[in-house]
């Protein structure tokens, strides 16, 4: 559940919200694709939102100029602490709706024993990319940035430029690569 920490006015931008545990809205509102997605694409995804059984109150999911992407825009006044999402756990990428996916099927024991929850949304982001408009998912990554900062879209430049200033951060990325590489090819045997 999202409750805004103010008072919105119809067409203000909701960034500042208290959150009540993660969900791909809060992604939305912090995310920012390559490029804009088109209306047909927010449309889409809207639809998809909605269908997953996620309720909006008084706001929608709106294209922002840049810098600021997507974000989250009142279409109605909202008052302090009234609740404007909630997404049901089903719709959330977390470890334990990843593991209870028809999609991840294959990969059930690789999730368990992996102990980093980045790495098993990522390999889970990527497999849903790889099944393209096949995947449940697909309205949602549609609308998704192309590229978000983590260490393990590094390339080996960048690992090592940081190596010489913080090598145990280098260090740390590189194993976190590999481990997410070796999710990953378990996931798609």
């Amino acid at each position: 559940t999202l409750r805004p920490c103010s008072p919105l006015r119809d067409g203000d931008r909701a960034m500042r919200v208290a959150c009540a545990g993660l969900g791909l809205a809060l992604l939305l509102a912090v995310g920012r694709a390559t490029e804009t997605p088109s209306t047909q694409q927010l449309e889409r995804f809207l639809r998809w939102f909605d269908s997953v059984g996620a309720q909006r109150a008084n706001v929608t999911v709106a294209a922002f100029p840049e810098p600021l992407g997507l974000g989250i825009k009142a279409t109605g006044n909202v008052q302090a602490g009234s609740e404007i999402l909630r997404v049901p756990l089903a719709a959330v990428m977390s470890r334990d709706t990843i593991v209870r996916h028809p999609s991840a099927s294959g990969a059930r024991k690789a999730i368990a024993a992996e102990q980093d929850d980045e790495s098993v949304i990522v390999v889970f982001l990527l497999l849903q990319r790889m099944l393209g408009e096949a995947s449940p998912w697909a309205p949602y990554m549609a609308v998704l940035p192309e590229h978000a900062p983590s260490t393990l879209s590094w390339s080996d430049a960048e690992l090592n430029a940081t190596a010489a200033a913080f090598p145990t951060l280098a260090e740390q990325a590189r194993d976190r690569q590999e481990a997410a590489r070796e999710l990953a090819s378990s996931w798609v045997r």
